[in-house]
């Protein structure tokens, strides 16, 4: 009968170099509770045999397919035939053998659990979610004296830069650079922001604007890094340091250095050290973030009550757990981080250690991390042809975080520079943005 089928199907047996490997498991539920079993089918001609077997409880009549000689076709006539027959349900279970594979089949198929829907109010759903996204970055190093030293100080661009080393947590230190407008005047006051760098040697350089080498031109030029600087140029106190990992912090740029862990990257090893530590390198990072913004807020000119935040793609990520950890923090940009993790992150392997907590994606996806910041003034950069955060798993994004933003009465302070270039800050509508909210 079944070799009749596949006759019937008009389809050719496959060459032995095109055989599929896959096993089909077909869980058959009869229409009826008792009737006959599936008569049996013999498939010499294939590579398996059908098989049955009866529960008179539930009336379950499984078979097994070994499908190795014939084409999908074939083998989708058969199924079609089984179903109209036989059965209510059929479930189809492929052999798999990619660890890959299966952490995308569990992507797929996970349900976060405060995956916003509109159904709680927007306070209640931020209550219950907020503590628990914050609780998966494990514990934060203890704040320390930052024990400043003014290490230079110069005026490049019409923009005067200072460059301190301080600590920002124990047994650790970072280079901090700041940046004024030339033009303000003695004993006035002005915003604050923390300009966060993301993936790439130079750590904070770039973004303050270090054109010193033609590769840091380059990299600013590539990226329109420099926000840093020309945010500074635009009336802002802007500042950076290096994330661990990263410029003054990278360990593989220190002279001599022998490198021990093969090739591989920083950003994982940290991560795997920070988690048997109970922490995580987020939770360092934002601890040395807000190190900086508490030695910053008390300089001179640096109005503590109007603090900023924005940042490139891991800056982006950077951003937005600066936000949810620091209430200084009074508006931000996300510049290029804006899609979903089973997307970019487990399809794509475009993240890192430096960007993800233990147990995160099973309470919130990146929309609902975003629209945690909510209702504070928030702008989103999307480049249209950015290869790292393309653009359609962007604009899904950000339309989440919008709906998120409407249900919390504060659609107008979510703001959108949708801007035709690729993975770099927009820089069309930041100063505005910020001089709106900021000053």
């Amino acid at each position: 009968m079944a070799q009749g089928l596949l006759r019937q199907s008009r389809c050719k047996k496959l060459s032995a170099h095109r055989r599929q490997a896959a096993v089909i498991l077909l869980s058959v539920h009869r229409k009826g509770t008792e009737g006959d079993a599936l008569p049996e089918h013999d498939f010499q001609s294939g590579n398996g045999a059908l098989l049955k077997s009866r529960d008179q409880r539930t009336a379950l009549t499984a078979l097994r397919v070994t499908v190795g000689l014939y084409s999908l076709p074939a083998v989708t006539f058969l199924l079609k035939y089984i179903k109209k027959k036989y059965i209510w349900k059929v479930t189809i279970m492929r052999r798999n053998l990619s660890p890959q594979k299966m952490f995308l089949e569990m992507a797929k198929n996970n349900h976060p659990r405060y995956a916003f829907d509109g159904r709680k109010h927007f306070t209640e759903w931020k209550a219950e979610a907020r503590p628990e996204v914050l609780s998966t970055l494990g514990k934060f190093p203890e704040q320390v004296n930052p024990e400043a030293e003014l290490i230079a100080e110069w005026v490049e661009d019409s923009v005067r830069k200072q460059k301190y080393l301080i600590n920002t947590a124990e047994y650790i230190s970072a280079e901090l650079i700041v940046a004024y407008p030339e033009t303000m005047e003695a004993g006035t006051k002005r915003p604050a922001i923390l300009c966060c760098h993301g993936h790439g040697p130079y750590g904070k350089e770039p973004v303050m604007g270090n054109r010193s080498t033609p590769e840091l031109e380059q990299t600013v030029r590539q990226f329109n890094y420099d926000y840093g600087h020309r945010m500074a140029k635009a009336g802002f106190i802007t500042f950076a340091i290096d994330w661990i990992g990263f410029g003054s912090r990278n360990d593989s740029a220190k002279p001599h250095f022998f490198s021990h862990n093969g090739g591989r990257d920083w950003c994982n090893l940290y991560y795997l050290h920070a988690t048997m530590l109970g922490m995580t390198s987020l939770s360092i990072n934002v601890a040395h973030g807000k190190a900086a913004i508490s030695f910053v807020s008390e300089l001179p000119g640096v109005d503590k009550n109007r603090i900023g935040v924005m940042g490139l793609s891991g800056g982006g990520t950077m951003a937005v757990w600066m936000t949810l950890c620091d209430e200084r923090i009074k508006a931000s940009e996300i510049i290029c981080y804006s899609a979903l993790w089973e997307e970019f992150g487990i399809n794509d392997l475009n993240y890192c250690g430096m960007q993800v907590a233990p147990g995160l994606f099973t309470l919130v996806d990146l929309p609902e991390l975003q629209g945690l910041i909510a209702p504070a003034p928030l702008l989103v950069d999307i480049g249209i042809y950015d290869t790292c955060f393309q653009v359609d798993g962007a604009l899904a994004c950000f339309n989440r975080v919008k709906q998120i933003y409407e249900a919390a009465g504060a659609a107008g302070h979510l703001e959108l520079d949708l801007f035709p270039g690729e993975h770099s800050w927009g820089g069309n509508r930041s100063v505005a943005f910020f001089k709106k909210h900021l000053f």
